[in-house]
């Protein structure tokens, strides 16, 4: 079996692409074949592309940046992964992209029913095309990385770790003001999606001595960065299923998280980690976290447990394996003529 794997920038260190390379992964350990499309790097000829190199099944990250690209393409499954329904639908142009290239697809791929909750308001006949995969651990290769050190960051002071991209819906201004003046180091991990977003930062960042901003790279050197950290954080105003979250967990990190429906299918406050919603209770929590190592220690644990137990990279794999054989039996026998770009 072929799979084409459409992402949205398959270069950067973003959720869509550190999902992909997860998914890839699956793959070739179950003997199929699989190509990556980025759209960062091919644009408008994925399609062409896609109609020479005639795959079993085309998977696309994201319904509107990918999905709608390739929705002529049979059969195409499709990964919900956040902004798409949790943002895109309640854009007017955005909107019809979005259904168009839902519509089109054999599956829809979610990794907590909460996150169709959105598509399903709008086209409730999609129903029957949602596949719940719980998400598997992300970071399947790991590297030490010395992030006190790098630093010189002292053993004694709380260490807070942001991973995400810099773009308002991750919400790093806002973390940077919560933590303000509570004895805590911040580091922001992360490429620069929205130039004039991660500005605002980098000058938020300049005033405060305790805030360092950093791409880590490779993403396996993050697994260093989780271990030597003392808290998570989340502060995102959308998520499908945050990667960074289900890492933390996994190397027994508590988690620090916006109570948002993506975050809620990870995050059970008070035992895995704990959450907020005002920037009252983000701040009360930060202070908690930062002064209570046994806090800290009773949440980790809690969520290494349930990380472990319910987001095996291998069952995810095999669920995903089992969508693109259901989805290329609809077309057998079938002669695929997706549209071709002039």
């Amino acid at each position: 079996m072929e799979i084409a794997l459409v992402v949205p920038a398959y270069g950067a260190v973003t959720g869509n692409s550190i999902s992909a390379r997860r998914i890839l992964q699956g793959i070739v350990a179950s003997g199929a074949r699989a190509k990556v499309l980025d759209l960062e790097t091919l644009g408008v000829y994925i399609p062409n592309i896609i109609a020479a190199y005639e795959p079993d099944v085309v998977h696309a990250f994201h319904a509107r940046k990918t999905g709608f690209l390739v929705r002529d393409s049979r059969p195409l499954v499709i990964s919900l992964t956040g902004t798409d329904v949790g943002r895109d639908l309640d854009l007017p142009g955005s909107r019809e992209e979005v259904l168009a290239a839902c519509r089109a697809a054999h599956a829809l791929v979610v990794h907590q029913s909460e996150t169709a909750a959105p598509l399903l308001e709008a086209d409730h006949s999609l129903a029957s095309k949602i596949r719940v995969v719980p998400k598997g651990m992300g970071l399947v290769e790991e590297a030490p990385f010395a992030i006190r050190a790098a630093f010189s960051i002292p053993p004694d002071r709380p260490l807070f770790l942001m991973p995400g991209g810099l773009r308002p819906v991750k919400g790093q201004l806002r973390a940077i003001h919560a933590l303000d003046d509570l004895g805590v180091e911040l580091v922001i991990a992360g490429p620069r999606l929205d130039e004039e977003y991660a500005k605002k930062v980098v000058e938020a960042a300049r005033e405060r001595p305790w805030v360092r901003l950093i791409e880590i790279r490779p993403h396996a050197r993050m697994a260093g960065a989780y271990r030597e950290s003392d808290v998570v954080l989340n502060a995102s105003d959308l998520e499908g299923m945050s990667n960074a979250i289900l890492e933390a967990m996994y190397f027994s990190r508590p988690v620090l998280a916006s109570d948002i429906p993506g975050n809620r299918g990870l995050v059970e406050s008070g035992v895995t980690g704990l959450t907020f919603r005002t920037d009252a209770e983000f701040r009360e929590a930060a202070r908690r976290l930062a002064t209570d190592a046994a806090l800290r220690a009773t949440l980790g644990a809690a969520g290494a447990i349930r990380a472990r137990a319910r987001h095996s990279a291998e069952a995810e794999a095999k669920a995903m394996m089992e969508i693109y054989r259901e989805a290329a039996a609809t077309m057998a026998g079938v002669k695929r003529t997706p549209t071709v770009l002039p």
